[in-house]
């Protein structure tokens, strides 16, 4: 009886002394108990056309504005932290959540406004979080998600790029004449395509794409190892084409959108 209740009194002492190490090393990471204050800082010093976010957790928004400079309104706190630099005549913004973070933290929304009637090449990436790209024109748009989700309207701009590991793309309406897609895992879903030229690959996931024109004007080319396309490979009465490619997963193609 009594070396059970030694070994309970030791096992207490080191779950204690294990509670206190990690309590301690969480502290002196910048971890606390208590809820971090957000600061609202806004940067508007960039001249430039093109934009490279890179979104570590939280949420950034595009939108335009009746104004003449870009204008990027941000949180910052103690766990949560930006870099800002021009590199190359491209503006790089990039976000940073600290490893020891409260479970839960609510972060207040990223906003960079665009100048109305100004063509900016963006390329968001979103590692842990989500965007949402205000309709109207770009340059060059490149999204690529690693784990989150991005929302779209209607946009129209000179090539689309979508780039997916694990997350998911929704876009309203696109018009592009050239269009890029890779899926690896997740979603990707254009309810309207305007586009004259596309690549498409599907390695897993679900990719579903309605293109506006009509399905005889396409030149296929589709490539289907183990999956599924409800297209197949034709020759088409116009220059568009599409190039199609599915290792695993399931790609939809409609046209008539």
């Amino acid at each position: 009886m009594k070396g059970a209740l030694k070994a309970m009194i030791a096992g207490i002492i080191i779950i204690a002394i294990g509670a206190a190490v990690l309590i301690g090393t969480l502290a002196f990471n910048g971890w606390s108990f208590k809820r971090p204050e957000f600061e609202m800082l806004e940067y508007s010093e960039y001249s430039g056309d093109t934009i490279d976010i890179d979104l570590d957790a939280g949420t950034v928004k595009t939108q335009f504005y009746d104004g003449d400079k870009v204008i990027i309104s941000y949180p910052s706190s103690s766990v949560y932290n930006h870099e800002i630099e021009v590199e190359g005549g491209t503006l790089k913004f990039k976000s940073n959540l600290k490893l020891f973070h409260p479970i839960g933290l609510d972060i207040p929304d990223t906003v960079i406004s665009l100048p109305s009637g100004s063509i900016y090449n963006l390329d968001i990436e979103v590692s842990a979080g989500s965007s949402s790209v205000a309709s109207g024109t770009y340059g060059n748009l490149q999204i690529n998600v690693d784990a989150g989700s991005v929302t779209a309207d209607s946009i129209e701009c000179a090539r689309l790029s979508l780039d997916v590991d694990a997350g998911s793309i929704e876009i309203k309406s696109a018009v592009c004449p050239s269009f890029f897609c890779d899926l690896n895992m997740g979603s990707i879903n254009i309810k309207k395509l305007t586009c004259d030229s596309a690549d498409v690959k599907v390695n897993m996931g679900e990719n579903l794409l309605s293109f506006t024109g009509a399905k005889e004007e396409y030149n296929i080319t589709a490539d289907v190892a183990m999956g599924s396309c409800n297209v197949s490979s034709q020759n088409g009465t116009t220059q568009k084409r599409l190039n199609l490619k599915v290792d695993m997963g399931t790609l939809n193609v409609d046209f008539g959108a």
